[in-house]
């Protein structure tokens, strides 16, 4: 693993909705007859275009996270989908078997079903992904999405904020999603705006 393919925090607080740092601590307090690390970059300026990040505290060694390749997040997109595909083809095998019985019945249900999949996206995309910085299909996939200046899952507002801002990720033919192919730090156009990364580790 390269310093291009990684961002480097403090070490995250192990708050409510987080997770500790998935790798070793780099750097670190210095020993005797070192040159600390810290010494070497002006605050604020990291090498290879990584995002600023305010510096660690006294004795705090610096944490490195890898950043999550394309065809990862993809995969963890794929596995949110396929959830909810799923779980729409039950609802609407069971509609039809109501129909044979009621159709009023059949509404109701199709209604109340429909009702229950939008909580779900809701509670997956935004509710559990802002709390832990992981939807279900990140989690299976070793995945987080955190903010860049703390380190930490970035709250179920902003994680909605967010969503909405993956309509420009759609633009000009969804190049924004493409974006993370070349970009240094993988991020989308969504997460340009938003300060957020996407990082291997999560739980």
């Amino acid at each position: 693993m390269t310093t291009e393919n990684a961002v480097t925090y403090p070490p995250a607080s192990n708050q409510q909705g987080g997770y500790p740092p998935p790798n070793e601590p780099v750097g670190g307090q210095p020993q005797y007859g070192q040159q600390s690390p810290y010494g070497q970059q002006p605050y604020g300026q990291q090498p290879y275009g990584q995002p600023q990040f305010p510096p660690p505290g006294y004795g705090a060694p610096a944490i490195q996270y890898p950043l999550a390749g394309w065809w990862a997040r993809v995969g963890a997109v794929l596995l949110d989908v396929a959830l909810i595909v799923a779980a729409e083809l039950v609802l609407v095998l069971i509609a039809m078997l109501l129909a044979k019985i009621t159709p009023i019945l059949a509404g109701i249900f199709g209604v109340l079903g429909y009702i229950a999949l939008l909580g779900f996206g809701l509670w997956n995309l935004v509710f559990l992904q802002g709390t832990t910085g992981q939807t279900l299909g990140k989690r299976w996939m070793g995945l987080q999405l955190i903010g860049v200046p703390t380190g930490q899952p970035i709250g179920p507002g902003m994680t909605f904020v967010r969503q909405l801002a993956h309509s420009l990720d759609s633009l000009s033919f969804f190049l924004g999603y493409l974006w993370p192919l070349w970009d240094q730090q993988k991020q989308t156009f969504a997460d340009k705006l938003c300060n957020t990364v996407v990082i291997y580790g999560g739980k």
